[in-house]
């Protein structure tokens, strides 16, 4: 479906394909793109829909259906909000149709309303979610604006995907994607592929009902035919025949969030969970976070740019590699060829021997003369003067509509059509207009003519006389690669600046299947400018024995001159990188930079540092072997926690003191590098509960070593490592819930930033929780789940959800149950108890003594018990209220006692009053179940 409203509002629907829905890129679309149906009527940005909202519903896509993107959004201003999505297509993920998307689109919000994607189940397929990953519908040439810090061919779109906020997701690719034995009577999802234990041969035999357990017999696999069904118990089969793997991947997964152009983006407080390098559709894949540009078709556009991203707060897990930047032009970039407009639309008057001269040079060579046809021309006139004339010498020109975002014929006619305001567009073609330009050697976006020794460019020369009539530049002005065309500003080809990676925890496996094809953390791509890692954990309980790199430090370069440039202003602080295992399997040790000697290292890292100063015409310097000396070292790698990491891959710098066999009592001063704390294989410190996934940095009580304390404080006074209390983060109170033979109650510590928000529990007869029990059913109960509900106690930071309130459970049965907060995921399983009955004594007990706030005058202790509760009134109802027993300040102990049914959820507090019956004291309310 196709939405190119104003204000829809899509709510509290279901969405499913069918079985023999036709092929078509996307499944939901919200506004319009090219790949999802074009309007082809969209010229403009307000043309395009506005202000769209997806909010509360469930979408799953069946896997015999050909649907590559399950949702599109490609609007102005839009919400994606509280949906559960689940959108892996196998038949659409073999390597020619190549990446799949859950959401995708370029969206455009601003900074006061923003794309808001927030507390969504997001199911992956290769890339979960993906924004600016093409280029955006409205493609109309605008002077840049300044106010972001970058400047390029700008798009009346404001570059499409812009302001978008990704918070409190669970993004993830679930364990379905990977293939696993048939085996009987167990449980199957939809999606998910087996492998029979005969017969495989490259067939992938997938689940399509949403759950079921298998029989006990392995059904007859041979008989299946390409498309065909066979059930199997509770479990129904589809043979696909169009398989992307028949190893142990039945799909494609290749990141779990990137972006290829984009402004001002955030991913906060996200679940980020399994990515399997070994299943990537091509290349090196397996990231949690790709923050990159683009410019290429398969990114954001000859247009795009990346800038302001921030990515804070995260919790990946199970990944392959933490991240992967890039910031450099693509192959097919048009932008890469030099080009400029006029600056005046037509009609032009064109007077012989008075401005009809156009002196053009190419590379900065001798100029061609074109001269041009006397008259009152159009610019597609003007264009086939140039064209005629300078086709041979590499000069093309073609007439464009700024008005249409058009160079058709049907734009720019002869004689000029009022209204289209065409202006001409002049470019340096490449020889007979088959071929792509030489590129310098350095590996930047620095286009290059070999033969001269220059820089590719055009520009007008001394000798024309055109100036005025077209509004060209001034003669003798050469415009590069990468230039604006309409302000002649250059801009880089895709220039990545300010990327922020703050205070995410990295969990990483390198075993099997989750180990990338090239071994590092993470990468810095050439092409990047303030790049910041702070704050971050990267850690590998198995170790990162296979990885020569941490950090990888691709094609550093200088910024100066403007048009030569790599990587700068790289800052990596207060991370704590936990190589818990010894150095690589050769028994070298890691890196952060590139591991060969010719590469910059460390001084990379900082500022890029040059041995040689790049030339006027660039043809010499930028030695990629330089190294910083010591005051440029301190710049761009300080305060981390790394053990092992050798300081440099070359000879020490001079001028700076390089302690690579630091002792214990080395920490940090003098170590390798300055102000960095590796000197110590972390046997002093642990993490809080990795269990659990709380990596909150703690001092080991069992091995308290003194020299360590400078590694715990960073560059801002506050411990290396992540502050947990920012992330989204539950922890089940006890580990698991209390359970009776009827219900059962969870109880959550949630951390500060979830307090003031709300989670969804589903208990269910099955582990993916698709057939909720009939008291967790919304269709009979409203909200049974949700813990914002009325009738579930909340203090502090302990959040509680009680089933079995509205219909019991049943005896000595086994329950799954998935909890989903706010992004942070929970799931497990509990068995109840067998069948109670009768009552049970409550005991209830307190003292007071003069620390007691609010005991002061206390007299007496009651109890409030029933089995009904509401937060809105804070009252317990469904029970009685206990006598009154004497409760003073140093009287010992205050105790009561009531009955209550075995078995059935309860609610009681005690209360503290005075000679007057006025409460002193209110105890937060008790979910209890009586045994």
């Amino acid at each position: 479906m196709t939405y190119y409203r104003h204000g829809w509002v899509v709510q509290g629907l279901a969405f499913g394909t069918t079985a023999t829905r036709p092929a078509s890129p996307c499944f939901i679309v919200l506004g319009s793109y090219s790949n999802c149906g074009a309007d082809l009527s969209i010229k403009v940005q307000s043309d395009l829909a506005q202000n769209i909202t997806f909010r509360s519903n469930y979408l799953q896509i069946d896997p015999r259906t050909l649907a590559r993107r399950a949702i599109s959004l490609d609007a102005v201003g839009g919400t994606i909000r509280d949906n559960y999505i689940d959108a892996i297509v196998p038949t659409y993920l073999d390597p020619g149709t190549s990446d799949s998307q859950a959401i995708s689109g370029n969206p455009i919000g601003t900074l006061a309303s923003p794309i808001v994607v927030d507390n969504n189940v997001v199911i992956g397929t290769t890339t979960t979610i993906t924004f600016g990953g093409t280029p955006p519908l409205v493609v109309t040439p605008q002077v840049a604006s300044t106010s972001n810090g970058v400047v390029g061919w700008y798009l009346t779109s404001s570059l499409g995907a812009q302001f978008i906020n990704i918070t409190n997701n669970h993004i993830w690719h679930h364990p379905y994607s990977l293939t696993v034995p048939w085996s009987a009577n167990t449980w199957f999802r939809k999606g998910q592929a087996v492998r029979p234990s005969a017969g495989y041969a490259g067939k992938l035999f997938i689940m399509v009902n949403n759950a079921g357990q298998s029989g006990s017999t392995e059904p007859d696999w041979a008989g299946m035919g390409a498309g065909t069904t066979l059930a199997d118990g509770g479990a129904t089969w589809f043979y696909n025949a169009n398989q992307w793997n028949d190893g142990d991947c039945s799909y494609g997964v290749k990141n779990a969030y990137e972006s290829k152009s984009g402004v001002d983006i955030t991913l906060n407080n996200n679940f980020i969970d399994r990515v399997w390098a070994g299943c990537a559709t091509g290349g090196n894949q397996g990231r949690a976070i790709t923050p990159e540009n683009q410019t290429s078709g398969n990114g954001g556009g000859s247009a795009s740019t990346f800038t302001n991203f921030t990515a804070a707060n995260n919790i990946a897990t199970n990944i392959g590699q933490a991240f992967n930047s890039l910031g450099q032009y693509s192959f097919d970039d048009l932008n890469r060829f030099p080009r400029f407009f006029t600056s005046i639309t037509e009609p032009y008057t064109i007077v012989s021997g008075s401005n009809n001269s156009l002196n053009i040079s190419v590379d900065e060579q001798a100029p061609v003369t074109i001269t041009l046809t006397a008259g009152t021309r159009s610019a597609s006139q003007i264009a086939a003067d140039i064209n005629a004339q300078g086709n041979a010498s590499r000069i093309a020109a073609v007439a464009y509509s700024m008005p249409h975002n058009d160079a058709t014929v049907a734009s720019c006619t002869n004689p000029a059509v009022a209204g289209a305001n065409c202006r001409v567009l002049i470019m340096r073609a490449t020889a007979a207009h088959t071929s792509l330009p030489a590129y310098s050697p350095d590996a930047i976006p620095n286009p290059w003519n070999a033969s001269t020794g220059t820089a590719i460019s055009i520009g007008p020369a001394a000798g024309t006389n055109a100036t005025t009539a077209l509004g060209l530049p001034a003669n003798g002005t050469p415009v590069y690669a990468c230039t604006n065309p309409l302000s002649l500003i250059w801009y880089g080809c895709g220039r990545s600046l300010n990327t922020y990676l703050v205070n995410n925890i990295f969990q990483m496996r390198h075993d099997g299947i989750y180990m990338p094809t090239q071994q590092y953390v993470g990468l810095l791509g050439s092409g990047i400018s303030n790049f910041v890692v702070d704050h971050n954990i990267f850690h590998d309980p198995t170790g990162w024995t296979a990885f020569n790199a941490l950090f990888a430090t691709a094609s550093q370069q200088s910024v100066a001159p403007v048009k030569y440039w790599g990587q700068n202003g790289v800052l990596i602080s207060n991370n704590f990188l936990a190589d818990v295992k010894t150095p690589n399997a050769g028994g070298g040790a890691h890196y952060i930079g590139d591991t060969t000697v010719t590469a910059v290292d460390w001084s990379g890292i900082n500022f890029a540092c040059q041995s040689q100063a790049i030339n006027a015409t660039m043809n010499t310097g930028g030695d990629l072997a330089a190294e910083c000396d010591a005051k440029h070292l301190l710049g761009g790698f300080t305060k981390n926690l790394a053990y092992n990491i050798p300081f440099t891959n070359a000879a020490c710098a001079a001028g700076l003191t390089c302690n690579t066999s630091p002792a214990p009592s080395d920490i940090g001063f003098n170590a390798q590098p300055n102000d960095n704390f590796n000197a110590d294989p972390f046997s002093t410190l642990r993490f809080n509960d990795v269990k659990a996934a709380d990596y909150t940095l703690m001092y080991d009580p069992q091995n308290l070593q003194p020299y360590v304390q400078p590694a715990k404080y960073g560059t801002d006074n506050r411990p290396l490592g992540v502050d947990m209390t920012q992330m989204n983060f539950v922890r089940l109170a006890g580990g698991s819930p209390r359970v009776s033979d009827r219900a059962a109650v969870f109880s959550m510590n949630v951390t500060p930033n979830l307090q003031s928000k709300s989670g969804m529990l589903t208990i269910a007869t099955d582990p993916f929780c698709f057939s909720p029990v009939s008291d967790m059913d919304p269709a009979q109960f409203t909200n049974p789940g949700w813990t914002g509900n009325d009738r579930y106690p909340q203090f502090g930071a302990t959040r509680t959800a009680i089933v079995g309130m509205n219909t019991a459970l049943s005896p000595n049965t086994t329950y799954y149950y998935c909890l989903e907060y706010q992004g942070y995921s929970l799931d497990g399983q509990f068995t109840t108890k067998p069948a109670l009955s009768g009552t049970r004594t409550m005991q209830v007990q307190t003292a007071l003594t003069s620390a007691t706030p609010g005991a002061s005058g206390a007299t007496s202790m009651i109890v409030e018990y029933g089995t009904s509760y509401s937060r809105g009134t804070d009252s317990i109802t469904g029970g009685a209220t206990t006598t009154a027993v004497s409760c003073t300040v140093g009287g010992g102990v205050c105790a009561t006692s009531f009955s209550a049914t075995a078995g059935t959820p309860l609610f009681y507090r005690y209360k503290i009053r005075n000679t007057a019956n006025a409460v002193l004291i209110t105890q937060p309310v008790i979910s209890y179940l009586p045994q």
